[in-house]
C-alpha cells in the first residue's frame, strides 16, 4: 500500500510553505486503496487562501461550496492511483446534522498543540498490533527505518493532540452523523482508555468539552453516549448537545443555517453563472468499449455526469420520445401488411417518423445544453460526428435533415477517438468483419482535422487503463479552466 503521489506532493508543499494545517481524523486510513478517499483537514483561517493556490498547484481543484459552509472542498484525480482525492476542508470547527451551523471555538487551540505523525509507519509497519499502531499514532511518536522510497522526502503530516481528536471525533460522530460507526467508536474508546491513564489528557478534553456540555453530562455519560448503539437514545444526546451549541451563538448560528439553506437552493443557477460542465464525446467503431466507457463515467461521482445516446438504437436510448417506439412498431407492422390503406399509412408514419427523429435529436441536444450549464459533465455516446461514417445522404430529405442536425448541435468540447485494430475489434465483439471495422477506424482517424480537440485514446489496452487515462484528461481540462478564471487566485475568505 502507499499513499497517492498527489496526497504526499502536497504535505510537502504545506510544510514548505508554512501552512498551519492539520488532518482531523482517518490518519490510519491514508494509506488504504479507495476509489474514492476524503481526507478532512483543519487549516488556519488567515492561510486558508494560500492553501487553496498550493492545492491548485498540486493538482487539486476547488470545487463549489454553495451550501455548505463553513467547508471547501478541493479534489484531485491520481492517475499513477487510479483514484480521487477529496479534500474536505474548514477554517473553523462547526457542526450539525446535514448542516454545519454550530460553532465551536477549538479550532485555535486544535492548530496550537497539532502533532507530527509519521507517515511511513501507516505505510510499511506490518509487525505490531493494532493497538500499538494506534498509541504511536496518538503520542506522534511513531518511527520506522525502511521506509518506501515515495516517502522519501516527506515523513511526517500532522494530526490533532489525542485530547482534541477525542473532542472533535465525538462531536462528529454526534452532532454530524448521528451514531458511532464501528471504526469511529473504537478508536473514541482506544483515546478514553488512554486518556484514564493520562491525567493531562483527561483534562484537556474535559476543558474542550466544558463550554458545551448539556446539564448532567460528565466523563461517565461520555463513555456511554459512545458506546450507545439505540438510535433514539442518540437522538435525545444529540438533541441536548445541540441546544447547547445554539444557545452559544444563537443569532450566528440561525443565521448560518438560512444562508445555507438558500445557497442550497441556488445551486443550479449558481453552477450556470459559475462553473459549467464539458460536453464530452465518445467515437469509436464497434468493439473498442464505447458503451462501456461512458457508462463507467457515468459513475464518477465528481463529474455529476449525464449520459445521452445520440444513436439510433432505440433500446440503447437514454433521452429521448416516448413516440419513437411506437413509431418503429407501427411502421413495421405496416410494411408486412399489403394495402392500399397501409400503403397510404405507412407513408404518413415514415413522414412523421422522420419529424420525429429530427425533433427527438434536436431535444437531445438541448438537454445535453441544460446539463452543461447546470454544471455537469455531458457524456455523448456516438456524436454529430458519427455521420461521417453513414453513407452519403442520397435524397434531399436525408441531406436537410443531417444539416439541420448539425447546424443546431455546437461542438463538443473534447472528442475522444477510441482507437483499435480492426482485427482485435472484431474478435471482441465479433460484429461486421475485420475490414469494416478496419475502414470505420480508418475514416475516424481521418477527421483529426475536421473535428476540434479531437484526442487519440489507445485502445488496444484493459478498459480500466483507457478509463484512467481519459479521467485524467477530463480532471485536467476542468482544473485549467478553473485556473484561467482565476477561482484560485481572487477568491478570498
Amino acid at each position: 500500500m502507499a499513499i497517492e503521489a498527489s496526497l504526499l506532493k502536497l504535505f510537502g508543499a504545506l510544510e514548505e510553505s508554512g501552512i498551519r494545517y492539520s488532518l482531523l481524523r482517518g490518519f490510519e486510513e491514508l494509506a488504504q486503496v479507495e476509489p474514492v478517499k476524503e481526507i478532512d483537514l483543519l487549516v488556519a483561517p488567515s492561510q486558508r487562501a494560500e492553501f487553496s493556490r498550493i492545492a491548485a498547484r498540486c493538482g487539486f481543484m476547488e470545487a463549489p461550496r454553495w451550501g455548505y459552509e463553513p467547508h471547501y472542498f478541493y479534489v484531485a484525480y491520481d492517475r499513477e492511483a487510479a483514484a480521487w482525492l477529496k479534500l474536505d476542508v474548514v477554517a473553523e470547527l462547526a457542526y450539525g446534522k446535514l448542516l454545519r451551523w454550530l460553532p465551536v471555538d477549538l479550532a485555535e487551540q486544535c492548530l496550537a498543540r497539532r502533532q507530527q505523525a509519521k507517515l511511513a509507519e501507516s505505510l510499511t509497519s506490518t509487525d505490531k498490533s493494532g493497538e500499538d499502531r494506534q498509541a504511536e499514532i496518538a503520542n506522534g511518536k511513531s518511527s520506522i527505518e525502511n521506509h518506501q522510497s515515495s516517502i522519501a522526502n516527506l515523513r511526517f503530516t500532522y494530526v490533532l493532540s489525542p485530547a482534541d481528536e477525542f473532542t472533535t471525533l465525538f462531536l462528529h460522530c454526534l452532532l454530524d452523523k448521528g451514531m458511532f460507526r464501528d471504526a469511529r467508536r473504537e478508536r473514541l474508546l482506544a483515546l478514553k482508555n488512554r486518556a484514564e491513564k493520562e491525567r493531562e489528557i483527561k483534562e484537556t478534553i474535559l476543558k474542550n468539552f466544558q463550554p458545551y456540555l448539556p446539564a448532567g453530562v460528565s466523563w461517565q455519560t461520555i463513555g456511554e453516549i459512545i458506546q450507545e448503539t439505540d438510535r433514539k437514545a442518540l437522538t435525545k444526546h444529540r438533541k441536548a448537545f445541540s441546544g447547547r451549541l445554539f444557545r452559544r451563538h444563537p443569532l450566528g448560528s440561525l443565521a448560518r443555517n438560512l444562508r445555507t439553506r438558500l445557497m442550497r437552493r441556488l445551486r443550479t443557477p449558481l453552477f450556470m453563472m459559475r462553473r459549467r460542465g464539458l460536453w464530452i464525446a465518445l467515437l469509436a467503431p464497434d468493439g473498442a468499449g464505447k458503451t462501456t466507457l461512458a457508462h463507467s463515467l457515468l459513475k464518477e461521482q465528481f463529474l455529476r455526469a449525464r449520459l445521452i445516446y445520440m444513436g439510433t438504437n432505440l433500446d440503447s436510448s437514454t433521452v429521448g420520445f416516448p413516440t419513437s417506439k411506437w413509431l418503429k412498431k407501427r411502421i413495421k407492422m405496416l410494411e408486412s401488411k399489403k394495402s392500399p390503406l397501409n400503403k397510404l399509412l405507412l407513408k404518413a408514419l415514415k413522414m412523421a417518423n422522420y419529424l420525429n427523429r429530427l425533433l427527438e435529436q434536436w431535444y437531445r441536444v438541448g438537454a445535453g445544453i441544460y446539463y452543461k450549464w447546470s454544471g455537469r459533465t455531458v457524456v455523448f455516446d456516438r456524436f454529430i460526428y458519427d455521420a461521417y461514417l453513414a453513407a452519403p445522404a442520397r435524397t434531399a430529405g436525408q441531406k436537410l435533415r443531417r444539416w439541420l442536425i448539425r447546424s443546431a448541435c455546437p461542438p463538443a468540447d473534447v472528442t475522444y477517438l477510441l482507437d483499435a485494430p480492426g482485427e482485435m475489434l472484431f474478435r471482441r465483439k465479433g460484429e461486421h468483419s475485420p475490414e469494416i471495422l478496419e475502414k470505420q477506424r480508418q475514416t475516424f482517424l481521418s477527421l483529426r482535422d475536421k473535428i476540434p480537440n479531437m484526442v487519440i485514446v489507445d485502445a488496444t489496452r484493459s478498459a480500466d487503463q483507457v478509463r484512467s487515462d481519459i479521467l485524467s484528461d477530463i480532471w485536467k481540462i476542468y482544473r485549467l479552466r478553473v485556473s484561467r478564471n482565476g477561482t484560485h487566485e481572487s477568491e478570498s475568505d
